[in-house]
């Protein structure tokens, strides 16, 4: 509960943009005003879809980062993840839960197979 008010209002209070904007003007970007909506992906997605019904219970951030990583973000601007789901969404089978983007393949297939052996979400 601490911790989602404390997220809570690092959003409300705007630190959290600042902060986005530090790190996209850190990384070299034309324009640390851009909002992330702008931001351009690669050409290579892929789609990860429920298997079946259930709730999420938890998020494994560091398993993101991780993740995030093996696309090669943030060394590649493009690169990243696209979380569609959150903390007690319900999700029905075949609704995409995230998207990967990467500009190769490979990227995306590695990180793939490294989420074979951990999932992201914690469900019930």
């Amino acid at each position: 509960r601490k911790a989602y008010e404390l997220a809570y209002n690092e959003l409300k209070s705007g630190r959290a943009w600042k902060k986005m904007q530090r790190i996209i003007k850190a990384q070299r970007w034309k324009n640390p005003n851009i909002k992330s909506e702008e931001l351009s992906l690669w050409k290579f997605k892929k789609e990860v879809k429920a298997e079946k019904n259930w709730i999420i219970k938890k998020i494994d951030l560091k398993l993101i980062n991780n993740t995030a990583r093996t696309l090669w973000s943030p060394i590649d601007e493009t690169a990243g993840l696209y979380l569609h789901k959150k903390i007690w969404d319900k999700v029905k089978e075949n609704d995409i839960i995230y998207t990967m983007y990467a500009s190769e393949k490979w990227k995306i297939a590695r990180a793939l197979d490294m989420l074979k052996w951990k999932k992201m979400y914690e469900i019930k």
